[in-house]
């Protein structure tokens, strides 16, 4: 089932670079947010086209991030690394958790972007359907 008004989304990717697989949570992105992620992703000032993809989705990606998984991520203190947590009350909590994911993992931001604002519908042909009994192919007045 599709809760439209999610805070609790899930997304796992396994992170190439640190073979380590990250868990991140999100909320549904709003309508404000689709279309401003689409906007500015293009813009055409005169004759001069702008491409800003890479920016808009770490921009968006930061908006609609709501948490990780404390442990996914590491970042180094005097010499010690130590997990990050953006659970409050946690001894790994950092309140700046999303800058510090900006800062140093924007790829894992793009990725989450890409995921949920780029191509987030599949079109399935009704014999394909995993739902049948919810579908039609006649539309009724």
């Amino acid at each position: 089932m599709y809760v439209l008004n999610s805070n609790k989304n899930v997304i796992i990717f396994k992170h190439k670079p640190s073979n380590t697989d990250i868990e991140l949570y999100y909320r549904n992105p709003t309508t404000t947010d689709r279309v401003g992620y689409k906007n500015e992703r293009i813009i055409r000032e005169g004759d001069q086209i702008q491409f800003n993809v890479p920016q808009t989705r770490i921009k968006y990606a930061e908006k609609i991030i709501t948490g990780i998984r404390e442990g996914d991520f590491g970042h180094e203190i005097d010499g010690v690394v130590k997990p990050l947590s953006c659970v409050p009350g946690s001894e790994n909590y950092k309140e700046n958790w999303k800058e510090i994911i900006k800062e140093n993992a924007p790829d894992i931001l793009e990725a989450v972007a890409a995921f949920v604002f780029d191509d987030p519908v599949e079109i399935v042909p009704p014999d394909e359907a995993h739902d049948k009994k919810n579908f039609s192919t006649t539309s009724k007045p």
